[in-house]
């Protein structure tokens, strides 16, 4: 095993495979997949062997909330990436890989991580670290569709993030983040030089362009976003969400965001579950995942508009190919001067776009003439 190994830790589950594989199939790096179970961690490798026979692949047993365990896995690796579902143990596995002097990256969408890493900050730059928090697809790729576009613009009136994940089968872990996720987050609009609360329910349509079409859209949030309309000068800035179906849409979500229930871990459970459910039953048309940005403004005084569309059958490759594109960046110590980032604020686009594109998305694009 060569020390330029990455470790994915949480590498057993639906995005931690995807990411393996992307490793393994676009980078030259070894890949060692760990996590709590270490019998899991083995059925993953053994399954993707299959794929890439060799001695690239290893599986390891590992505790993200265990420090010691941490830093005997990641002496003499190259990055590490958290595809668990831990948020609460960043911070320590975000200690270990320093200690080890590991660079770091995460696809947590939990601001709380973020707050964790800060203290970090001037540790991970005094050590030549790289440490990249909020990776794939959302949080992820909103700011860097944005940061691709803006050069063409003189001024920014406006931009505005349109994802949709049109799907039938998720699994009931994932289902389960995704509520979680949902009823925490905030919905939030940017406008006069600040961030608002807004309505949930302050829907929108969205041309997302075929099969898809027109659909209704919901105000959300991205934090990984919380600087770019200052940074690049944006007027007005929205997230939103299209919906899945009318059942997940008004009796899972719904009942969630309003009356706060996934606040029991039973009651999370059970929509959990509905929502399973109710995306193999009422879901119809073809799968797919799309993040969209829109910009409008002025170019040489002419008023323009830039899209910038990133589409896959598959939310997993998205979030996959997204956080792995990062990686490559982090491993070929090109993002610029080492220390603590959020994915979309740091990672170079047009590289970016141009990875994506590599590993299987497709990627379009209309930008006015500069």
């Amino acid at each position: 095993m060569q020390l330029s190994s990455v470790v994915v830790i949480g590498g057993y589950g639906a995005t931690g495979r995807a990411v393996a594989r992307l490793l393994l199939q676009y980078t030259s790096r070894d890949v060692i997949i760990a996590g709590r179970h270490m019998d899991h961690a083995e059925q993953a490798a053994h399954a993707l062997r299959r794929e890439f026979p060799g001695d690239r692949l290893r599986s390891a047993e590992a505790d993200a909330s265990d420090p010691e365990a941490l830093g005997e896995l990641l002496a003499g690796c190259a990055l590490v990436i958290v595809c668990s579902a831990t948020p609460e143990h960043a911070a320590t596995v975000a200690r270990a890989a320093l200690a080890a002097e590991c660079d770091y990256l995460d696809l947590f969408a939990e601001e709380s991580v973020w707050g964790a890493l800060e203290p970090l900050a001037a540790e991970c730059a005094a050590r030549d670290r790289y440490f990249v928090a909020q990776a794939g697809m959302h949080p992820g790729l909103p700011p860097a569709l944005v940061r691709f576009a803006a050069p063409y613009f003189d001024d920014i009136d406006e931009a505005t993030i349109d994802a949709v994940m049109h799907l039938r089968d998720v699994p009931f872990e994932a289902m389960r983040s995704l509520l979680a996720f949902v009823q925490d987050s905030p919905s939030r609009l940017y406008d006069d030089g600040a961030w608002h609360a807004t309505s949930p329910w302050r829907m929108r349509a969205a041309d997302f362009g075929p099969p898809l079409g027109e659909l209704g859209t919901y105000p959300s949030y991205s934090p990984d976003m919380v600087n770019i309309p200052r940074r690049l000068g944006i007027a007005r800035v929205g997230v939103y969400f299209a919906g899945f179906n009318w059942f997940v849409d008004w009796l899972v979500m719904t009942p969630l965001i309003v009356l706060k229930l996934g606040r029991w871990a039973w009651a999370l459970d059970l929509f959990a579950r509905l929502g399973c459910w109710g995306l193999a039953r009422f879901s119809q048309g073809p799968a797919l995942t799309v993040v969209k940005a829109t910009l409008r403004g002025q170019c040489r005084d002419v008023a323009g508009e830039a899209t910038v569309r990133v589409s896959h059958r598959d939310p997993y490759i998205v979030t996959a190919a997204a956080a792995v594109a990062c990686a490559q960046q982090i491993l070929d110590r090109s993002l610029g001067d080492p220390g603590l980032y959020r994915m979309g604020e740091v990672v170079g686009p047009e590289r970016l776009l141009n990875d994506l594109r590599v590993m299987g998305l497709t990627v379009q694009t209309r930008l006015p003439r500069r």
